[in-house]
């Protein structure tokens, strides 16, 4: 299942046309209360923003920060950060999955 909210987020985020990936994040933050973007600068912070705030422990947002290859991400742990790389974004394979049959 997929939101109308996330939809909307990966226009904003992936189209080349600026007018639509305003028209795109302001319609989720209109139909919030939330006051509009003018600029597309404010588009990459905005997304983060409601990413954080929509996919909170669902897991999304680890793939989102994946998607954008976050340098380091939020610890709901230590309340610090934890520094990414390559690596840590991928899960290794299970042992059964390696093993010859």
């Amino acid at each position: 299942m997929i939101r109308v909210s996330e939809m909307c987020y990966i226009i904003a985020e992936t189209t080349t046309d600026d007018i639509e990936a305003l028209n795109s994040i302001n319609l989720v933050l209109e139909n919030r209360g939330l006051d509009k973007l003018t600029s597309k600068d404010e588009i990459p912070a905005t997304i983060l923003s409601e990413y954080q705030k929509e996919f909170w422990g669902e897991g999304q947002l680890f793939f989102y920060y994946k998607r954008i290859n976050a340098s380091s991400i939020p610890s709901a742990m230590t309340g610090g950060d934890v520094e990414m790389n390559d690596v840590k974004y991928s899960m290794p394979l299970p042992e059964s999955e390696t093993n010859f049959r």
